[in-house]
């Protein structure tokens, strides 16, 4: 059944539950141990390796903070909860905060709008995600806006086939650069809505990718793994102090999965 599914050209933005499984794609919900490794509420993990402003934990906006860099990062949490307007204020926030969780170094950096092409049906089509973090071979993490804290459509197609994307750009670069290509990778990514962000392992293979880029059904399976931050009201997101502390965990432990 899935062989004769219709597979199109198509820019990522436009993919669906139903391109992935034309390209037998599987979504796996985890649970924080399954996902992690281990369980997301390590009371105060965040406050133990970094040493945040006292004020952005603790405080529930900006009016409250008595540092600058606190004050910014709410002012742009307050803005990323602005409906359906402020998708680069929401970027910002996500870069920021990814880099005061050391998500960059001195190999890997964040950076927004990246352009990419989708090699689908023998054709190329141009794909944008909101944030990619990237090092000397490569786009290693991707972080992917919902648009509105109210929409309810659910971006993992988009950011799957946005992975796709990923590894054929990087075995792209590792081919001109005479390496060896790449035959499987995990590639860590986050959608956002507002301020709550989901998170996905998926695990890319060349095989996939080549069958994406001929039109084709691949022999094997592929599966994502995500993972649901457990919060009370996702139109409060990290405003809320307690799912604040709950997505800053989770958002340490997903370090891990992007490599160094």
């Amino acid at each position: 059944m899935v062989g004769k599914m219709s597979r199109r050209a198509k820019p990522a933005s436009h993919w669906t539950l139903r391109d992935l499984a034309s390209y037998k794609i599987t979504i796996v919900d985890q649970d924080s141990q399954l996902f992690f490794g281990r369980p997301s509420n390590h009371k105060n993990s965040w406050q133990r390796q970094h040493h945040w402003p006292t004020n952005f934990m603790a405080t529930r906006d900006r009016v409250g903070a008595r540092d600058e860099e606190s004050a910014q990062l709410l002012h742009f949490l307050d803005l990323a909860h602005i409906p359906g307007t402020y998708e680069t204020a929401t970027d910002t926030f996500a870069i920021k905060l990814l880099e005061k969780l050391k998500y960059n170094n001195n190999k890997k950096i964040v950076i927004g709008q990246h352009r990419l092409n989708l090699a689908i049906c023998h054709t190329n089509h141009l794909t944008i995600p909101n944030i990619c973090i990237m090092d000397d071979d490569g786009i290693i993490c991707l972080v992917q806006q919902n648009k509105s804290v109210r929409n309810d459509a659910d971006p993992v197609a988009q950011v799957v086939a946005q992975a796709i994307a990923v590894f054929q750009e990087n075995n792209k670069t590792l081919h001109y650069a005479g390496r060896q290509e790449l035959n499987a990778m995990m590639i860590p990514a986050i959608t956002m809505q507002g301020s709550v962000p989901r998170f996905y392992k998926i695990h890319m293979t060349k095989k996939l990718a080549d069958a994406v880029q001929e039109g084709t059904c691949p022999d094997t399976s592929t599966t994502v793994f995500r993972h649901e931050v457990t919060v009370d009201d996702v139109e409060v997101g990290m405003r809320d102090i307690e799912q604040r502390e709950e997505i800053v965990t989770c958002l340490l432990h997903f370090k891990n999965f992007v490599k160094d």
